[in-house]
């Protein structure tokens, strides 16, 4: 595979496989279970594929406001 890195150089990298992937928010239980519910939090890769760190640092944000 040729990949082009952030300074625009092209790289070969040889391999077997290769497996493409990539994250995309999924807030559809959100939309299923907003009419059943008084209160409802979209929070993490729901609301947009993020890393880690940002994930847990919104949990605890909400987990302090609630």
């Amino acid at each position: 595979i040729v990949i082009i890195t952030e300074d625009g150089k092209e790289t070969l990298i040889e391999a077997d496989t290769i497996i493409s992937s990539y994250r995309v928010a999924n807030s559809s239980l959100l939309d299923v279970l907003e009419f059943a519910v008084d209160e409802i939090y979209c929070i993490g890769d729901a609301v947009r594929p993020r890393g880690l760190y940002q994930a847990i640092q919104e949990g605890y944000r909400l987990g302090l406001d609630l």
